[in-house]
Order: structure tokens, then sequence, then C-alpha cells
């Protein structure tokens, strides 16, 4: 193998390495954890929102969460794609969902952070 052929081999095996890692933190986490794209497309969901939504990669986030047919009045994606840090709850009947967005270097899927406290009603 020559050398460059070997340093692609290194680095391929280093990425598979570090994505195996995150994932195992995500799939770790009591707290929701997904990947949505621009077209608002879901890339990736952990272990708590497969299990409270069913595994829903490649749906739509808005119609995933809030069995909506158009995006919610309140989204906050436009202001996540323009690199702003955004905060805010929103409430259902699951439960407080507390939603920290954050945009990665890819700038194609934004990480989303649910945390959920299921509260009685």
């Amino acid at each position: 193998m020559n050398s460059g052929a070997a340093k692609e081999e290194e680095q391929s095996v280093w990425i598979r390495e570090e994505r195996d890692d995150l994932n195992l933190i995500f799939e770790s986490m009591v707290v929701g954890v997904y990947l949505v794209s621009k077209a608002r497309k879901l890339g990736f969901m952990n272990r708590v929102l497969r299990e409270k939504f069913g595994d829903q990669v490649g749906a739509i986030c808005y119609e995933t969460f809030h069995s909506r047919r158009v995006p919610c009045p309140l989204c906050k994606l436009s202001e996540v794609l323009d690199r702003k840090t955004v905060r805010w709850e929103w409430h259902s009947r699951k439960g407080r969902q507390d939603l920290r967005p954050r945009w990665d270097a890819s700038n194609e899927c934004r990480r989303n952070y649910i945390e959920t406290d299921d509260i009685p009603e």
C-alpha cells in the first residue's frame, strides 16, 4: 500500500471510530437528540426519540414531532441556519420540551437537543 492510500485508510478508520464514539454518547443520553436538514428532514434520532416517536429518519420534523402539515409557526430553524444560538421551550401533551439547536460545520444538518420532563397534567 502506498503512503497516500495508507494515510487515507488511517483517516477513514479514525472517522469511523469518532462517529461510533459520538453515536455511543447520543444513544446513552437520557434526552432526545436529532439532526435535521435545511429541508426539515430528520437525518438522525437517538434512542430516546425513537422510543417516543418511532424511527422516523427521513421524515419531516414538524410532521413527526407535532403532527403538522406545514412548518411550525414558531420554528427557529432559519435562525439556527443563520448561525444564531437559539433556546426556547414548547409544551405538548407529552411534557415539557426544551429545544436547544446547534449548527455544525457542514452547514447542512443541525444538531438539536430535546430535553423532556414528563410533567403530569
